[in-house]
């Protein structure tokens, strides 16, 4: 976020030079995005991380004041408890050992 402030325009951030064109374009169009390409001028390289860092979060903030909702995939997982057959599961009931075979 630029120092202390709200959201706004990256043409009114500190350190994006002004007299260079600032261009936004859509550069894909996923099945769970909308992927957009911003593009300004920093005086020097060492500036341009942190300044991207506050517009992306800049833009983010503006996203949730407008509702505007990043869509990501998700599923539903249900799960659901089984009946148990009793002549399936092994225990003390059902649990014939060798040597009771044998005996009979």
């Amino acid at each position: 976020m630029y120092p202390h402030e709200t959201a706004r325009s990256p043409k009114r951030h500190p350190h994006v030079l002004k007299d260079k064109e600032i261009n936004v374009r859509l550069t894909e169009l996923g099945d769970f995005a909308v992927n957009l390409r911003l593009t300004f001028y920093v005086p020097s390289r060492g500036m341009a991380y942190d300044t991207g860092c506050d517009i992306r979060e800049a833009v983010k903030k503006r996203f949730d004041a407008e509702g505007i909702e990043i869509p990501y995939p998700y599923q539903n997982v249900i799960i659901m408890k089984q009946p148990v057959d009793a002549s399936s599961c092994p225990g003390p009931e059902n649990d014939h050992s060798q040597e009771e075979e044998q005996a009979n």
